[in-house]
């Protein structure tokens, strides 16, 4: 039988006597020393979870531009008019600055996670300019199908 990956044959008794794999009883001493790195181990890193959720924030962001900038294209695709043109790069182009915002915010975030504080004033900007790059795009997605409308 095996436990935590550790064969049950060389689990031992730990002080309180609590039975701990002899690895996690090496841990309890290194700790009681001061040392909290457990051999074979990587440390963990600090705030890992503010870390992932940021990383999964900026990736949803990407997804979103990648997504605008495919609908750009297919704008592009479309048979030929005035509207189609402009309104196919506008989105690109959007999109674009949508990956530098994103990567901007961030990095910001990272940043403030790091230091350990979290500077709502300037993560309040971020997230205003992000809602005005959101409504470019609306706005843009709005005037081409206006376009389509007039036109079909």
């Amino acid at each position: 039988m095996r436990s935590h990956g550790i064969p049950i044959s060389e689990w031992s008794m730990s002080n309180d006597g609590a039975t701990l794999p002899i690895p996690f009883m090496n841990y309890r001493i290194l700790q009681s020393c001061g040392k909290v790195a457990m051999p074979g181990v990587r440390e963990m890193i600090e705030r890992l979870q503010e870390h992932t959720a940021n990383e999964r924030t900026y990736l949803a962001w990407i997804r979103t531009a990648i997504a605008i900038a495919g609908f750009g294209v297919l704008i592009e695709k479309l048979p030929s008019t005035p509207s189609n043109t402009w309104a196919g790069l506008a989105l690109v182009l959007l999109s674009a600055a949508l990956v530098f915002m994103a990567s901007l915010r961030f990095l910001v975030i990272r940043k403030q996670i790091d230091e350990d504080r979290m500077d709502r004033a300037s993560f309040g900007r971020i997230e205003v300019l992000f809602a005005a790059m959101l409504a470019l795009l609306l706005l843009t997605v709005f005037v081409f199908l206006l376009g389509l409308v007039s036109t079909g």
